[in-house]
């Protein structure tokens, strides 16, 4: 079972700390942290609910949460008519 996703690879996201970044992959906490998914404790499969992004920050690959993230950045793209 997989968190349910906000966010989509791709996107370029804000964080709460006024970084930029964009998202390479998703995966979830429980595979962040490494526990094995045979494990049967509940508190331990609680945190395959918790969504948590790949993301490149300048220059860097983190590991940010999803209630890290403030937004998407979206941009429109100028036409210039002559």
């Amino acid at each position: 079972m997989s968190p349910s996703y906000q966010y989509n690879v791709g996107e370029v996201i804000e964080t709460h700390d006024d970084k930029f970044g964009i998202i390479t992959d998703r995966t979830n906490a429980c595979d962040y942290m490494g526990f094995n998914h045979d494990v049967k404790d509940r508190v331990i499969n609680s945190y395959i609910h918790i969504a948590i992004y790949k993301v490149l920050i300048d220059g860097r690959i983190s590991y940010v949460s999803e209630s890290n993230i403030r937004g998407i950045i979206e941009w429109e793209k100028e036409i210039k008519k002559s």
